[in-house]
């Protein structure tokens, strides 16, 4: 069997008083590797720091705590020609998909609504986990958990179901970690949303991401500490939680966020959006997935600034011009934004605009063309290819742009 090793990790921010209960875990994992003879995980801290906190550790106004970021590496091999790509989680009624680290960029979108099937063998049972592998050629089939053995070519069954589950029991116990929690805890969505959104009112959201970057603690470890919090809290954790406790407001945004999570489509293109929707249909929610839980709240709140947004635009935006026709110094606009694509013909980047009477523009800059700044209002020469909606919002198509005066001034505008 022809075995190629590539790395994978998994990493998060920990308290550095956890590293030592960190190390005695990986330990136990690591005996096993032992066993099975196959590389045993490699932990590597980074980044300490001391970072001030405000409630989650109990220590008070103008007290820190020692962070680190706790990043543990294994083996992630092909076997016989095929690598593992991901997890399929069939324990909610909906598949929720976790990767392999380092493989975000091959598609799997096929197998978001796969039940517990093996391509392997063909028989379709009650499985808590499969598994996605793809080939050399890229050919990616689903496997069950007893045909791994067989489908890449005899090895150990207990050698390769490490090697295909490391990284998730690794994610788990770190997980815990970060959120002070030892057992296999579970709430009622509504009710953690509920925490979440108060949490959100008083310190504003953030991220697990953005909490890397901030050295804070995130939204959905803020709201599960509250959950969380046992008999012996100090008096400062009581008082901090105190703070953050839902109000009806909370707990009626929670049900909209909730309700709005839950209609999103299993087969929308983005990862996100489709696995926050599979969690929010799940009847409990436990800490694994109560960052992607808790971004339902933003998110909901961004969509619906983003509606208001949008039909504000469409009772103002009106056509301009008439298509064909080249207008010289007739626009001011503002630009809202612009994103850049890859075409056939190169790279392309569409501009966002609106004019002072709230009718909304597009321009595709080829490569090469006038680089206009976000926010910035400029006067431009352009001819009109054509008008369309967007949205339902009606636009104006520019081409041939031409800044006649350059960027005048910055205004905030409204997003697009």
């Amino acid at each position: 069997m022809e075995t190629t090793r590539q790395d994978a990790s998994v990493s998060r921010d920990l308290p550095a008083a956890a590293v030592p209960d960190l190390t005695r875990r990986l330990e136990v994992l690591n005996r096993r590797a032992r066993k099975l003879n196959v590389a045993p995980v490699v932990l590597t801290l980074t980044n300490p720091r001391l970072v001030a906190v405000t409630g989650p550790d109990g220590l008070g106004p103008g007290r820190r705590v020692e962070m680190i970021t706790a990043t543990v590496t294994g083996e992630s091999p092909k076997l016989a020609g095929w690598q593992l790509v991901a997890v399929l989680d069939h324990e909610l009624p909906e598949t929720v998909t976790r990767r392999v680290p380092g493989l975000d960029g091959l598609d799997i979108m096929k197998y978001r609504n796969a039940g517990p099937d093996c391509d392997h063998c063909g028989v379709r049972i009650r499985r808590l986990e499969t598994f996605v592998v793809v080939n050399d050629s890229g050919l990616l089939s689903q496997v069950g958990r007893n045909c791994l053995a067989d489908f890449l070519g005899g090895a150990s069954p207990a050698a390769i179901l490490w090697l295909a589950g490391w990284f998730r029991e690794v994610g788990d116990i770190l997980d815990e970690m970060c959120n002070g929690s030892r057992g296999e805890l579970a709430f009622d969505p509504i009710a953690f949303l509920a925490q979440a959104a108060a949490c959100i009112r008083v310190d504003g959201w953030l991220s697990r991401g953005k909490a890397k970057l901030t050295g804070k603690p995130a939204t959905a470890d803020d709201a599960w500490f509250c959950l969380t919090m046992g008999p012996h809290a100090s008096a400062a954790e009581v008082k901090w939680r105190e703070a953050r406790k839902p109000e009806a407001a909370d707990v009626d945004r929670a049900g909209l966020a909730l309700a709005w999570a839950r209609e999103l489509s299993p087969a929308d293109p983005s990862d996100y959006l489709s696995n926050l929707g599979r969690v929010a249909r799940g009847v409990v929610v436990k800490v694994r997935n109560t960052g992607l839980l808790a971004s339902a709240v933003s998110s909901y709140l961004r969509t619906v600034e983003e509606e208001v947004t949008r039909r504000a635009a469409a009772a103002t935006s009106q056509h301009f011009g008439e298509v064909g026709t080249r207008y010289k110094a007739a626009l001011t606009l503002t630009v809202l934004g612009s994103s850049s694509i890859e075409s056939q013909y190169g790279p392309v980047t569409l501009y966002r605009l609106t004019d002072a009477e709230g009718r909304r523009f597009k321009w595709w800059a080829s490569d090469g063309a006038a680089q206009l700044d976000s926010g910035a209002v400029y006067t431009l020469d352009a001819t009109v290819k054509g008008h369309g909606e967007w949205k339902g919002v009606k636009e104006t198509t520019l081409t041939r742009v031409k800044v006649s005066v350059a960027k005048v001034s910055k205004r905030k505008v409204a997003a697009a």
